[in-house]
């Protein structure tokens, strides 16, 4: 007894396990596919929570900016504060203002607010200013 398989049967046993091959082959780029899936939403997730850690260090960042400029515009306002109020406290003879020393001396004079404000040309509001500061200076 011949065992002999015709071409034809050869065509087919081949076709099969091409078949078989391609099959195989399909499975395994399938489960590539889910891996790669898989890694993709983790790194896509990944990449979501270091964009929000990101944005909070960003806003951390500029909380400390915007507090460290008040804190430098406070210093700077406290020492202008500073030295306006020891110059004010201890002023020196000579750098009392000619104005003022001009109303304290139409004020030795015996004028009154009124007539000081005539000759200034200014109110007679803002001449009691200037008679109350020209007596601070002590002129």
């Amino acid at each position: 007894m011949d065992f002999f398989i015709s071409p034809h049967h050869i065509l087919i046993i081949s076709l099969i396990l091409l078949g078989f091959c391609i099959l195989l082959k399909a499975l395994s780029l399938k489960k590539e596919k889910e891996l790669l899936l898989r890694q993709l939403t983790q790194t896509s997730n990944s990449y979501e929570q270091v964009k929000r850690e990101l944005e909070k260090i960003r806003e951390q960042h500029d909380r400390i900016a915007r507090f460290q400029n008040s804190l430098s515009e406070a210093e700077l306002t406290t020492r202008l504060q500073q030295s306006r109020l020891t110059s004010q406290l201890s002023p020196a003879k000579g750098s009392t203002p000619e104005r003022y020393r001009f109303v304290h001396s139409l004020l030795g004079q015996g004028m009154s607010t009124e007539e000081i404000a005539g000759i200034l040309s200014v109110s007679t509001h803002e001449a009691q200013q200037l008679v109350a500061l020209a007596k601070l200076a002590g002129t």
